[in-house]
């Protein structure tokens, strides 16, 4: 144990070489898109980070719980509800289906008023060394509120295939599917793009009131003729959000 910090050598020695690392670089850049109004008037902060590796095979609220023990561990200045049960006022993406590798998952934070943007660009530098192996941190992005409240118009993903494919677009063919809930829909209706990029199938998923269609459902239906060989490799790849105004 380090002492007088109560934590081990290692895990002091890896936080020391973060907030070096926040310090003295724009690694962690704190505005994306020209958001304005400073920190004063963004009290959210969004985390954007990948799921690689193996911890593709953590469950959604086992991600939640791991991402939150980090943010703790870091000290990262959170927001708690009041109550006999305290939480984090926080919000997670979407459920990640196991298996699927993700370079878009993110976390909205309430942000304390004593929160500034130099501890904001400090704690980054923590948290990108604190996430366990697999959890990479990609950005921190400070947002007002009426941005975090748009809603996931689509969902992206990019299929490897394993298969050479000329590049193009890809027809949508006709019929219904059922989902995991056992309802029906016409695959036309959902499918908003399809493409090919050599041996990536690229999809653009609607969805709406929070429900989109499995895209392993989707792709196995598209590909039910080719019957092609090996398991495919799911990437979500990015979010479609809602235009201002609309």
């Amino acid at each position: 144990i380090q002492r007088g910090t109560n934590r081990p050598i290692c895990l002091y020695r890896r936080a020391q070489q973060g907030r070096d690392l926040a310090l003295g670089s724009s690694v962690f850049p704190i505005y994306q898109g020209g958001l304005m109004g400073g920190i004063s008037e963004s009290r959210w902060a969004r985390i954007i980070y990948s799921k690689e590796g193996l911890s593709r095979f953590l469950g959604h609220l086992d991600t939640v719980r791991t991402v939150l023990r980090t943010l703790r561990r870091v000290d990262w200045p959170l927001v708690y509800s009041e109550g006999f049960t305290p939480r984090v006022k926080a919000s997670f993406s979407p459920a990640l289906p196991i298996g699927f590798f993700s370079e878009t998952e993110f976390i909205d934070l309430l942000l304390p008023s004593s929160a500034t943007e130099g501890k904001i660009r400090e704690r980054s530098g923590f948290l990108k060394i604190a996430l366990p192996c697999g959890l990479r941190l990609n950005r921190v992005e400070l947002i007002p509120a009426f941005l975090r409240k748009k809603k996931i118009r689509a969902i992206e993903y990019w299929v490897s295939t394993g298969k050479m494919e000329r590049e193009g677009n890809v027809n949508i063919p006709c019929g219904e599917m059922e989902d995991q809930r056992g309802r029906r829909f016409n695959l036309k209706e959902w499918v908003a793009e399809a493409e090919r990029r050599g041996n990536i199938l690229r999809l653009v998923i609607k969805m709406e009131e929070g429900v989109s269609p499995s895209p392993v459902k989707i792709v196995e239906f598209m590909m039910r003729k080719e019957q092609e060989e090996g398991r495919q490799t799911f990437l979500r790849k990015r979010f479609i959000f809602e235009s201002i105004g609309t």
